[in-house]
C-alpha cells in the first residue's frame, strides 16, 4: 500500500519528503503545507490538517486530485467574507471599488517565499493587480502601492 500511495503522490505533484517516525504513512508538502498521513498500531488511519486527509480520500477512491484546486477554493470560501468586513471594497493595491465578484485574494508575502494561508498575509484587490503583483517581494508590493497613493494624489491636486 505504501508503495501504490507514494505512486498516487508523485503522480498529484506533491513534493514527498521524509518520514520522521515509524507511525507516518507518507509525509508530503502540497501547497507549500506540510501534510503527514498517519497509521496506528491498530491500522487506523489519521491526519495532520484537512488537506492530508483530502488527499488520502482522493487516492482510496482512485481520483487524480488537483492540489492547487484544493488551495484555491478553500482560501476563497475561507476569507473572502472575512476580508471584506475587515478591509471594505477598495482595491489593497489601487484603492478602487470592487465587487465581490471583482476582488480576489492576494497573499502579501507569496507562498513560495514563505508567506502562509493566513488572515494577516491576505488581502483583497482586482485580479489585474493580483497578476502584476503575483510573485514579487512584499518591499515591492508596498512600494507599489504607495507609487499607486502618489499618483493619486498628484492627480487630485492637477484637478484643484
Amino acid at each position: 500500500m505504501k508503495q501504490k500511495l507514494n505512486e498516487y503522490l508523485d503522480s498529484i505533484g506533491v513534493e514527498q519528503v521524509e518520514r520522521t517516525n515509524q507511525w507516518e504513512l507518507a509525509r508530503f508538502i502540497a501547497n507549500n503545507i506540510v501534510c503527514v498521513i498517519y497509521k496506528n498500531k491498530k491500522g487506523n488511519f489519521s491526519f495532520s490538517n484537512e488537506q492530508s486527509e483530502k488527499i488520502y480520500n482522493a487516492y482510496l477512491s482512485g481520483e487524480k486530485i488537483n492540489v492547487q484546486d484544493l488551495k484555491r477554493k478553500s482560501l476563497g470560501q475561507k476569507f473572502k467574507e472575512k476580508l471584506f468586513e475587515r478591509d471594505g471594497d477598495k482595491c489593497f493595491y489601487s484603492n478602487k471599488i470592487m465587487s465581490y465578484e471583482e476582488a480576489t485574494i492576494e497573499h502579501l508575502i507569496p507562498l513560495s517565499k514563505g508567506g502562509k494561508n493566513n488572515i494577516d498575509n491576505l488581502v483583497l484587490c482586482l485580479e489585474y493587480e493580483n497578476q502584476k503583483m503575483a510573485d514579487k517581494p512584499l518591499v515591492e508590493k508596498i512600494n507599489y502601492k504607495i507609487e499607486v497613493l502618489n499618483d493619486t494624489r498628484q492627480s487630485k491636486n492637477n484637478i484643484l
